[in-house]
């Protein structure tokens, strides 16, 4: 793409790194730069801040906002041209079959050929429906709480604590074991499954508002092109 459009590959670049804008900031005067190079560049030039590309002057550091529409726009053009891109040679896409299957059984950690039917959070174990029995038949395991076979099992351990997370702390944006609570108490931890409900509340937020700036994106992208063409 930037092959086929130099012009435009340049336009959607920054003067200062010459690289596509990453997170594009507005000066007064009208141009456009990363928003870390402008930053960095007038931590080092100091008062009076000077625009890297007309020299105009600012006696005090003028306060920029993201511009969100050119964002929009480098994100679409570099997508472009990633799809134009022909893959390596000798590439080719993994096999779906090279995904863990969505009902692959969990194996008893006794017998290990068994399908579990429960997890014991006490245990932290899978058991088949034969090895369980002792939880139903002892009064010593009455008090083991038991849920559906966990996958995974020992990767959902807490490593300090050996218990199962089943909370998430937004404020160190870690799951957590019932026992790490004390230490979270400050904090304010929700179940995982409250936890993966918001999460997916934001995101759909996020790509709503992301639909709607593609859509902003295409229409300013298909305005450069037009003034790229008069240009020419």
């Amino acid at each position: 793409m930037a092959e086929l459009y130099p012009e435009l590959a340049d336009e959607l670049s920054c003067s200062i790194c010459l690289e596509p804008f990453k997170e594009p900031v507005t000066t007064p005067c009208g141009h456009n730069f990363c928003g870390s190079c402008l930053g960095e560049t007038w931590a080092v030039q100091g008062a009076p801040y000077l625009c890297p590309q007309c020299r105009a002057v600012y006696q005090a550091r003028p306060q920029l906002h993201k511009n969100t529409v050119l964002c929009a726009v480098v994100q679409q053009f570099l997508q472009a041209e990633l799809a134009q891109t022909p893959p390596p040679d000798g590439w080719t896409a993994p096999a779906r079959a090279d995904a863990p299957a969505p009902d692959a059984r969990v194996a008893c950690d006794l017998c290990l050929k068994e399908a579990a039917v429960k997890t014991c959070l006490v245990c932290m174990a899978s058991f088949c429906q034969e090895h369980l029995q002792p939880h139903f038949d002892s009064p010593a395991f009455q008090d083991h709480p038991l849920q559906p076979p966990v996958r995974n099992l020992l990767h959902r351990k807490c490593p300090q604590h050996n218990r199962l997370r089943e909370f998430f702390c937004p404020e160190h944006g870690e799951c957590i074991c019932h026992i790490c609570l004390v230490e979270h108490k400050a904090c304010s931890p929700a179940s995982l499954s409250q936890a993966s409900a918001d999460l997916e509340n934001k995101l759909r937020q996020k790509l709503t508002v992301m639909y709607g700036q593609i859509n902003g994106a295409s229409k300013a992208l298909e305005d450069v092109r037009a003034r790229q063409q008069d240009v020419r």
